[in-house]
């Protein structure tokens, strides 16, 4: 009876578990109810072993132990296949989810990068790859700041992810703002980012979302050049015009003045 007492104990506080579960709503983890269903089986495999041993000592007789067996062999069984069942169930959403990731990440104009609580590159999407020029296995593994960030910017870029992997905050999170990118080639590109903090296992990541915007600050710039010669030639008109008032009046008063110096 010793060795039963613990083992029935465990079994209630299981089954209570059980039944709280069912009637709380409490949306727990696949993996975590696949393996309450792999405990208990491997409790009842328990239970079989002590009854078995208990069988043979002359604890229990023949008749009662070959039917307790057998009804703890059926739901032994069915609770091993429950949980595998749960279990395929759990991988197969996680495969789906990878899937449905890599569908929306591939399809993204913008490049989409996650860098873990050591600033290493943990996904590189297509788009990143396109923008800097790297491909996902020369960018994974990688330091972020040692890959895209100009040599100018590394330290003050160090400084800032450090207080950002023991907090998960910074002055860039949750803010869209324009940076310098390096590109493979050496060449520099203006990107808009727009950073996010994400906790995962009780560590900070970050996740970026870049857009190569060089080409509309080039247009920007060019608009910016092309008001500033409109605004000249405003400047130079306006004069123009004022002094073609101005000389318009000079030639007026002359003609008054001529009639009366011819009178005298």
């Amino acid at each position: 009876m010793e060795i039963w007492a613990p083992m029935q104990l465990l079994s209630l506080v299981l089954l209570l578990l059980g039944i709280v579960l069912a009637v709380s709503g409490i949306r727990l983890s696949g993996w975590i109810v696949a393996w309450i269903l792999l405990s208990g089986a491997l409790l009842l495999q328990g239970f079989r072993s002590t009854l078995s041993y208990l069988a043979e000592h002359g604890g229990v007789d023949p008749a009662t132990y070959r039917v307790a067996n057998d009804w703890m062999g059926l739901g032994f069984s069915l609770l091993i296949v429950a949980s595998m069942y749960l279990m395929r169930e759990v991988f197969a959403k996680h495969r789906h989810a990878e899937d449905k990731l890599s569908i929306v990440s591939t399809a993204a104009r913008d490049a989409i990068i996650m860098i873990d609580h050591a600033g290493r590159i943990a996904f590189w999407n297509e788009a990143a790859q396109r923008m800097f020029g790297y491909s996902a296995q020369e960018a994974q593994g990688r330091k972020l700041h040692e890959l895209i960030v100009p040599q100018r910017y590394r330290s003050d870029s160090d400084k800032g992810f450090a207080a950002f992997s023991s907090t998960g905050q910074g002055p860039l999170i949750g803010e869209t703002l324009e940076l310098t990118g390096l590109r493979k080639d050496g060449t520099e590109i203006i990107t808009e980012h727009s950073i996010s903090a994400v906790e995962i296992n009780g560590e900070w990541h970050a996740i970026g979302i870049a857009r190569d915007v060089s080409g509309r600050k080039a247009m920007q710039r060019e608009l910016e050049q092309q008001l500033d010669e409109l605004r000249r030639f405003e400047k130079v008109a306006v004069a123009r015009e004022l002094r073609m008032k101005e000389l318009a009046e000079d030639n007026r008063a002359l003609r008054e003045r001529l009639p009366k110096a011819g009178r005298k």
